[in-house]
């Protein structure tokens, strides 16, 4: 995603055969971000991701629960979903 500035390395699919686990690997600049920085960047993006995924994979807007998952290159977690609300909670 160009609108990232680079910060987004790459998406997958956590699971070839499920494709509502999506990992998204942020550049280490992302460790840099004060904490409201880093919430605002993954609400944005994590939201653009799982339209993306709804629309391309389930063909569907908003009935299938996507989890996006944001980890560093090295796979440690950046922001994970949180449980019983919608939107991240940074690590």
């Amino acid at each position: 995603m160009d609108e990232s500035n680079n910060t987004i390395h790459k998406i997958e699919f956590e699971d070839d055969k499920r494709y509502d686990l999506v990992d998204v690997f942020v550049d280490d600049s992302f460790k840099a971000l004060n904490k409201s920085e880093k919430q605002e960047f993954v609400d944005r993006f994590g939201g653009k991701v799982m339209g993306n995924v709804r629309s391309r994979i389930y063909h569907s807007d908003t009935s299938d629960k996507i989890w996006v998952y944001f980890k560093y290159t090295d796979g440690k977690m950046a922001a994970e979903p949180k449980t019983l609300d919608k939107g991240w909670k940074i690590k």
